[in-house]
């Protein structure tokens, strides 16, 4: 529980032409952290398996059909019987038909686009007037007719038409910010070059020309416009038939297609001669015996070696946690992994972490609510569950010390009676107390990490080392105590004795951090200060809110209900932020300095998801 799970280092080496079956069977066990081949002059690195690119480009269709079909890949299905290559033959075949539809559909797109504009087109000219035999031009008048984007130079075109030419005419249409122009054919090329400082753009009446009719060309329009959105349908129709269809199977082929990937990429990190290869990797402890034994009686030939774990190496790290304290594991990869052989902090943080954000926010009211709040969140976002099941830990600690210092959302009366409390938080007289506690909170946490040092420096370097770099700190201590209890002489000895221990444990590093464990225990006093915050905070939001209650209007009441609520929301959200944040701060940089390095890399097994 306090150690990662215990692991063994293990060299496979067999021939190339049963490689293959021998990736399949370390794929199937799901147990080998495969350490990667680093190419050497005497050994390469191996090639992938000729399936690797079928299924890479497979996957690649496989997926854009997923996209177009709008398949969810992450359902689970039932399994679908099917090899390879079949599979990869009914990926083709579907992708086919669905780049077939989506070309069909865009270019339907982009025919009613086009519709679209020639219908506002045909609308424009309408409410001009202008008949088609016009849009076709005269022998001595140039058409223009088209939208002015630049809408703040609209009034000043007549000023510079008249510069031009008095032979003109023009009308606006305000709504479409469209202009028509008539001018002498003989200044097309003056009028066309003013209209270009404008941002004109022409409409395109070309189709709309060679119509019967500005009418008919509409109806034209909505029939061609009907025919391509009935077409559109069919096609959606098809698409909804492919996706019943097939969705079961996309979604099974994709992890297949995964896992031979995973399996036929396996030998980039092997060692591989031209008729051999070799491989070697971490298997848990408990798994050990069993992977040995199958590997040895399915392949012949096969050589199974024990290698010794070297003290510097790096192992893979596979936390094993009780269920009830493995959702603390998420603050653990928050920070970094224990490293292979060092404890593992998370079952201790499942009761320091909870116990200090209680005593920060200490109101059963508040805790209710956030129980309350948290439940609902685990049940309705799987992502984060175990974040949520943290808080809920955390808000049964909030409960726990409620109950304590007798408050429920900053009240410490409910229904006219005085609620049960073993120390009252908002009274002044009691901060004191309630920063000895803080601090003796501090000197516990702080000396338990030291502890544990201890045993990390133990394991490692024998009981010297591990006494002068870590009992020398608890020494300091006592001496700093016997001087605050007016025993100076021995106080001043003992703290004699732990500088000269540290200095000859860390050399002039130990005297420059003499002071650094009584800064951090001293950091302990933030508890204090937020606990102080939160309570003042409530009792004031609830001596405001009792002030517009007792106006006795209406307005009151309701501005004392809106105070009350919206006072103690935001006085909820600073009281999780901060606990939250200051809690983790006291684990990662007072708690953790004194026993905890990190740096572990996670185990992740061959044919698993871990």
């Amino acid at each position: 529980m306090l150690k990662p799970k215990s692991m063994e280092k293990i060299f496979i080496y067999g021939t190339k032409d049963n490689s293959k079956a021998i990736i399949a069977e370390l794929y199937s066990l799901g147990a080998l952290h495969i350490i990667e081949h680093r190419k050497t002059e005497g050994l390469d690195i191996g090639t992938p398996h000729d399936t690797a690119a079928l299924c890479s480009s497979a996957l690649v269709q496989l997926r854009s059909i997923a996209s177009f079909l709008k398949v969810n890949l992450n359902e689970g299905v039932k399994q679908i019987q099917g090899g390879l290559k079949s599979r990869v033959r009914i990926i083709e075949q579907i992708h086919s038909r669905v780049m077939a539809i989506n070309s069909k559909k865009q270019i339907n797109e982009g025919e009613l686009r086009k519709l679209e504009q020639d219908r506002r087109t045909a609308t424009i000219a309408k409410e001009f007037g202008i008949s088609n035999k016009l849009l076709q031009g005269t022998k001595h008048l140039e058409m223009f007719l088209g939208q002015i984007k630049n809408n703040n130079g609209k009034n000043g075109l007549h000023e510079h038409l008249d510069k031009i030419t008095k032979r003109y005419e023009m009308k606006k249409l305000e709504q479409h910010s469209t202009i028509l122009v008539y001018v002498d054919k003989t200044k097309t090329e003056e009028v066309a070059n003013l209209l270009s400082r404008y941002a004109f753009q022409p409409l395109n009446v070309r189709d709309l020309v060679s119509a019967v009719s500005t009418e008919s060309f509409l109806k034209q329009l909505e029939s061609a416009e009907k025919r391509l959105q009935k077409e559109n349908q069919g096609l959606d129709k098809e698409a909804e038939g492919l996706k019943k269809e097939y969705s079961g199977f996309l979604v099974e082929s994709e992890r297949l297609f995964k896992e031979e990937i995973e399996r036929a990429q396996a030998p980039l990190k092997f060692a591989e001669t031209k008729y051999s290869f070799a491989v070697q990797g971490f298997i848990p402890t408990d798994r050990y015996d069993e992977v040995r034994r199958k590997l040895a009686a399915k392949f012949k030939g096969i050589y199974i070696q024990d290698i010794e774990i070297g003290h510097d190496e790096s192992v893979p790290i596979k936390l094993q946690n009780p269920k009830i304290s493995s959702p603390f594991e998420f603050l653990m990869r928050l920070y970094t992994l224990p490293n292979y052989k060092e404890l593992d902090p998370t079952s201790i943080m499942f009761i320091t972490f909870p116990m200090l954000f209680g005593f920060m926010v200490g109101d059963w009211g508040y805790g209710l609510l956030l129980l309350a709040l948290f439940l609902v969140l685990r049940g309705k976002i799987k992502a984060g569950r175990q974040l949520f099941d943290i808080m809920i830990a955390a808000s049964i600690s909030t409960m726990i010390f409620g109950f304590i210092f007798g408050e429920f959302f900053g009240f410490e009366q409910l229904l006219g009676h005085h609620l049960p409390t073993l120390l009252v938080r908002s009274d002044t007289e009691n901060i004191n107390t309630i920063l000895m506690i803080s601090l003796i909170i501090g000197v516990i946490h702080i000396n338990f990490g030291l502890l544990l040092g201890f045993i990390n420096e133990f394991h490692h370097h024998g009981f010297w080392h591990a006494f002068i770099a870590k009992i020398s700190w608890m020494i300091l201590q006592a001496g700093a105590l016997l001087i605050l209890l007016k025993f100076n002489l021995a106080g001043g000895i003992i703290m004699a004795l732990a500088a000269i221990l540290l200095v000859i444990g860390e050399g002039v590093r130990g005297i420059i951090e003499l002071p650094s464990i009584f800064g951090n225990i001293l950091s302990y006093a933030r508890l204090m200060a937020l606990i102080l915050a939160g309570v003042q905070m409530a009792v004031i939001i609830n001596k405001f809110a009792v002030q517009f209650w007792s106006s006795g209007s209406i307005g009151g009441i309701i501005a004392g209900v809106c105070l009350l609520v919206f006072g103690h929301i935001i006085n909820i959200a600073l009281s999780v932020m901060g606990p939250f944040l200051h809690s983790l701060r006291l684990h990662y940089v007072e708690f953790f300095s004194k026993f905890y390095t990190g740096g572990g890399k996670e185990y992740r097994p061959f044919g698993t998801k871990e």
